[in-house]
């Protein structure tokens, strides 16, 4: 369980440091080490016999994939020319979306012939290719260093603070028993209290600030928030409670969970190239394509809303390949 807390803790810090450096110190100086932090910390993982090193090591890969995933999306757009930058989305949310369901019998295969290790150790090929890449292809752009110079660095460092708290009590809270727990309530509510306060006072003294509040001035920014976030809830929350009910109450093994997963992937192959080709050419508003994705992902969840102990991976099935 804190293995888990331990990264979705530090991701969203990685997201907004990352995202904060990259302007400061150009996107190539911050993406190279983002992804060599995540192998080293890989290999960490794989040779280490200590929790808390690997709890650490969690946190690591947490950080940097934060770190990884908005700046790719960057490197993207600034590729891609208008006409194609649905193309660059999609490449985008695939990462978040089709990856963790093709990574489910690889990892099944893997743990099968080489043991749990050997999860972490494909990261290292994968991540050398990646580099080399980002050596070969990012730009190399000037220091921003009058930025950092006048950046607010106690309120970068209580959005830090305030995202580890808020992730780790969040996702400590249900095991843990909030009522129970005070510690865990402590940290939600300091969490809470630090990102407000951030969102408050973060981005009025500097000219780069962690957080730019007044974008959700604008009517587009705010839309798009006000949806983006409630769905990315439930649409993790949903995603995930599959296979951990799997895991949990017929006590499936990982290789028996992943055909499930493999009804969330299929369907991805087939949707992203639609949703692109029909983009590109004008065949379908993109709000069109959004109120179906809503659609499908609402009524994927209500098919689930009778689940009971006896549910088996074929009961879950309807409800996957429409999510």
């Amino acid at each position: 369980s804190w293995l888990a807390a331990s990264y979705l803790a530090f991701e969203p810090v990685g997201v907004a440091l990352g995202c904060w450096l990259a302007v400061i110190f150009s996107l190539r100086r911050v993406m190279l080490p983002a992804i060599m932090l995540f192998m080293i910390v890989s290999v960490i993982a794989a040779v280490t016999h200590d929790l808390t090193m690997m709890i650490l090591a969690r946190s690591g890969m947490g950080f940097a994939a934060g770190i990884i995933v908005p700046l790719a999306i960057i490197t993207e757009l600034r590729t891609f020319p208008p006409v194609w930058r649905a193309l660059a989305i999609a490449l985008y949310s695939s990462a978040a979306t089709m990856a963790p369901q093709a990574a489910a019998p690889l990892d099944a295969w893997l743990v099968d012939r080489w043991g749990t290790p050997a999860i972490f150790w494909i990261a290292v090929p994968l991540g050398l290719i990646a580099f080399v890449c980002g050596y070969l292809g990012l730009w190399r752009e000037r220091v921003r260093w009058l930025l950092f110079v006048r950046a607010d660095l106690p309120v970068v460092f209580a959005f830090s603070l305030g995202a580890i708290l808020l992730g780790g009590g969040i996702s400590q809270g249900n095991r843990l028993h909030w009522s129970e727990t005070p510690l865990t309530l402590f940290a939600v509510v300091m969490g809470i209290v630090l990102l407000i306060g951030v969102l408050t006072l973060g981005g009025r003294r500097v000219v780069h600030p962690i957080l730019m509040t007044r974008l959700l001035t604008r009517r587009n920014a705010l839309l798009g928030a006000l949806i983006a976030i409630p769905y990315q809830f439930a649409s993790v929350l949903s995603g995930s409670l599959v296979p951990a009910f799997l895991a949990d109450i017929p006590a499936y093994r990982p290789e028996q969970i992943a055909p499930t997963l493999d009804a969330v992937f299929w369907p991805q192959a087939l949707a992203y190239p639609v949703c692109v080709m029909a983009l590109r050419y004008g065949w379908m508003e993109a709000r069109t394509f959004l109120v179906m994705g809503f659609g499908l992902n609402a009524l994927a969840c209500l098919l689930d809303l009778n689940v009971t102990s006896d549910w088996i991976s074929g009961n879950f099935l309807a409800g996957q390949i429409l999510q």
